[in-house]
């Protein structure tokens, strides 16, 4: 139950805060006096979309509160589940600023607007101003149908089958459009991996290759180059060891003589072994220039280069690319057992969502039956004494048809439409074309108390609920409200006296101008202040006629609630 709402620069709600009651709670006003604002104050607390435009001008923030008292029920099991129960109660703080991002809590813990969407579902359920048109939209009436007969677990089993079944076709569709272009593909894959087979390259091949054409290239001039350095360190007189041999023989005298030498001597004939391996090492290095080698090595590189532009690839990449090649052309040859496979798998698939759709489907028979049996007993006790409602179900006409022809999808098997006969001797039509305003604003009444006997929300609010009605009709809808408020708080705006003389608390929106601002504001009503308001409702004005006729509804309705307790 909705206890508290504070609101801060919302529109043009500067500051507000309202305590609310059990039971029917009213809100009246004139039009555009911020009723519909304080509702929408509450959708912005439970999730819905914010937006820098509700800020009130020259505010840094909108700033929404509420608190509810919860009890035992899916409210609380979601908020022990994400840690944020706190006791009986929950408050829920959400910002929208003028600039940046916005902010959610609960019970002072930030949370996800998908979070809050998700508890605002379980505590309030809206009937806005734009319920009506839903209940013209015939694609919402399986979603009303549904949440009657409580079927969440049998959707979300539905829905996986589905999803299944849709990737099974899936895969088994893309085997099939292989399968019709199989020996072109096969074709083109062997000669691919042909050429690459008979490059039989190996990893690292190409940089081996590229080094020996360097080499080749450039013999000449290497062999010289080796040649020459061998000379300079062994071969010819005067060369480099035998210049060391006798710097260090002199060394080794005169370490005879000083002792400090002797070292510099022993590092000259290790210098003399190093000279004289490097010598040997290139008197057994020949480079010989082999042209018939260099041309194989340039035609093989360009064989190389040549796949590589082809490919668009490095030369390692092709040798992955013949081993992919290889694995793709033994998946066509498996083509066959693998459809096998993919079609099997797709029928079972079929078989198991099929099975669960006409599961669903016995169980829309049945709540279909009941949601008639009970809107229609709403609906005339609403002045509505030859309504009869009816719900159509129908086999899906579009969407994915299985293997018999039969459409599914992640909902089912079936289409849902509400139609009404509102009177005597008329066959039900589809609600969107027979209904009026004022038979619409029954309906959805007869909907929303049909639809809430149970678990739901402990809080529904309706918008207008009273849109296209008046007179005797009037009295019986807010009757209606009445029966619901006695097993759920209700809030409802309402433009007439008839619904607003009994709500177990009136609230009373207005606007006025302080210091050149439109400043919007919303007071409960006392004794006298709801004879003033009822008054206004009856004839506009406080004239004697309006207070005295505003006084007997008030009366009366008193009356009756004695005789009742």
């Amino acid at each position: 139950m909705l206890l508290a709402l504070s609101i801060e620069n919302l529109a043009i709600i500067e500051s507000l805060h309202v305590d609310l009651s059990s039971g029917l709670n009213v809100l009246s006003g004139e039009t555009g006096a911020g009723k519909s604002i304080v509702f929408a104050a509450l959708g912005l607390a439970l999730g819905g979309r914010g937006s820098v435009d509700m800020v009130r001008t020259g505010a840094r923030a909108a700033e929404v509160v509420a608190r509810f008292a919860v009890g035992e029920g899916p409210a609380r099991a979601l908020l022990q589940a994400e840690g944020l129960a706190d006791g009986d109660a929950v408050v829920i703080h959400r910002s929208v600023p003028a600039r940046g991002s916005g902010r959610a809590t609960v019970n002072g813990q930030v949370v996800k607007l998908s979070l809050l969407r998700q508890l605002g579902a379980l505590l309030v359920d809206f009937a806005a101003q734009h319920a009506h048109q839903e209940l013209l939209d015939p694609a919402r009436h399986l979603d009303i149908l549904d949440d009657f007969a409580e079927l969440a677990g049998p959707l979300a089993r539905m829905g996986a089958a589905f999803e299944r079944w849709t990737e099974r076709r899936r895969e088994l569709t893309r085997l099939q459009d292989a399968a019709r272009h199989v020996d072109e593909r096969a074709e083109y894959l062997r000669f691919q991996r042909g050429e690459l087979d008979e490059l039989d390259l190996s990893p690292g091949e190409e940089a081996e290759l590229e080094a020996e054409r360097r080499i080749q290239r450039h013999a000449v001039e290497l062999g010289a180059g080796v040649k020459r350095t061998y000379g300079l360190l062994y071969a010819k007189d005067g060369a480099a060891t035998e210049l060391l041999d006798q710097a260090q023989d002199t060394l080794q005298r005169m370490g005879a003589i000083d002792p400090a030498l002797a070292p510099l001597a022993e590092r000259l004939a290790a210098l003399v072994v190093e000279v004289e391996d490097v010598a040997a090492e290139l008197r057994g290095r020949e480079v010989e220039h082999d042209p018939v080698r260099l041309d194989e090595i340039e035609s093989r590189l360009a064989r190389i280069d040549r796949l590589k532009r082809k490919h668009r690839c490095d030369a390692d990449a092709l040798v992955e690319r013949r081993a992919a090649l290889a694995a793709e052309l033994d998946e066509l040859d498996q083509l066959d057992d693998r459809i096998a496979l993919a079609a099997d798998a797709a029928e079972r698939a079929w078989t198991e969502a099929l099975a669960v759709a006409r599961d669903l489907r016995r169980e829309r028979i049945k709540a279909a039956a009941a949601l008639e049996t009970q809107v229609t007993a709403q609906l005339r006790d609403l002045a509505m004494p030859h309504a009869q409602l009816r719900v159509a179900l129908s086999p899906l006409d579009e969407g994915p048809a299985g293997p018999d022809g039969t459409r599914l999808d992640a909902r089912g098997l079936d289409h849902a439409e509400l139609h009404l006969s509102a009177n005597c001797g008329e066959a039900p039509r589809p609600l969107a074309r027979v209904a009026s305003g004022g038979e619409l604003s029954r309906v959805l009444l007869a909907l929303r108390a049909a639809l809430h006997t149970g678990s739901g929300p402990r809080t529904q609010v309706f918008d207008e609920v009273d849109a296209g009605i008046s007179g005797h009709a009037a009295h019986d809808v807010g009757r209606k409200l009445v029966a619901l408020a006695r097993h759920r708080q209700v809030l409802c705006i309402t433009h007439l006296p008839q619904i607003a003389c009994l709500a177990d608390a009136h609230f009373a929106a207005a606007k006025r101008v302080v210091d050149g601002r439109t400043v919007a504001g919303l007071s409960a009503l006392d004794a006298e202040g709801r004879v003033a308001e009822i008054a206004r409702l009856v004839g506009g004005g406080a004239d004697a006629a309006s207070v005295d006729y505003a006084r007997r509804l008030l009366g009366e309705v008193s009356g009756a609630r004695l005789r009742v307790a």
